[in-house]
């Protein structure tokens, strides 16, 4: 598929499910096994975001041996802008017998089959202007000469990162779209009171407010005036017409408008 037609399919995609077959089948094409994104939010209680067409085992040991605090990768990828491969990230010796997480996750790669892969930084900006830096990996399973002839024209790095962009934009745009979607309130007896969508400085409001934050605190925070997180809060109160501060934290967490 064309570069053009590929990105038109990636921005036509309305499910991330479709979107994810969309670049698992592109990788395929040019030979790799599958492909993996992972995207680690930042905040009060940290939350990383995974989409992976590869092997259950492999998701599995990822994420049980909490391989995300020491992947060598994903690490060089918020500090880069270029695409690179596995076999070219520098790995810590470390001290003693003891082998460093880093090389952990290299060698149980390794024994899931993955020979190699090419990573790419996707650094970007999402609908509701919330700034990303996050990165995927194409799997490669087969020869490891093959995968350097694949990779050795520069172009096909850059096509490869620039398709990538487009889906990971894409992405976060329609998990923001599916969480920004309105929950019905009910009161008492089970009535409709009205929609609630809150909006997502009104949720990182709540959020730190449910961690005990002054506005003035939460204000710093944010990057933002006091007088605009008093009204993020306010218009919170009167969506989910609650009486103040702590009964709209409440019924925010209850309703899962936002974790804690």
């Amino acid at each position: 598929m064309k570069t053009d037609d590929l990105i038109t399919s990636i921005e036509s995609a309305d499910s991330l499910d479709q979107l994810t077959q969309i670049m698992h089948a592109e990788v395929q094409r040019n030979g790799f096994h599958s492909f993996g994104f992972m995207h680690t939010r930042s905040g009060p209680k940290p939350e990383t975001f995974y989409v992976t067409t590869t092997t259950d085992g492999w998701v599995q040991d990822y994420i049980a041996n909490d391989f995300v605090a020491g992947d060598p990768c994903a690490a060089f990828a918020r500090r880069t802008n270029q695409p690179f491969t596995w076999s070219s990230t520098p790995l810590p010796k470390g001290p003693g017998v003891r082998k460093p997480l880093a090389r952990k996750i290299m060698d149980a790669a390794a024994d899931h089959s993955f020979r190699d892969g090419l990573v790419v930084p996707c650094h970007y900006t999402d609908a509701l202007g919330r700034h990303y830096s996050s990165s995927a990996v194409a799997y490669w399973t087969d020869d490891v000469g093959l995968f350097r002839r694949v990779i050795k024209k520069r172009e096909y790095q850059l096509q490869f990162q620039l398709i990538m962009i487009y889906w990971a934009t894409r992405a976060m745009n329609l998990v923001a779209r599916d969480q920004l979607k309105p929950r019905e309130l009910l009161d008492g007896e089970g009535q409709s009171l009205e929609a609630a969508s809150l909006t997502d400085r009104e949720r990182e409001s709540l959020i730190w407010a449910a961690y005990g934050k002054t506005v003035i605190e939460t204000a710093m925070i944010l990057g933002i005036s006091r007088e605009t997180v008093v009204s993020h809060l306010s218009n919170a109160q009167r969506k989910l017409n609650c009486s103040n501060k702590t009964h709209t934290v409440a019924t925010a967490l209850m309703l899962k408008l936002i974790a804690f």
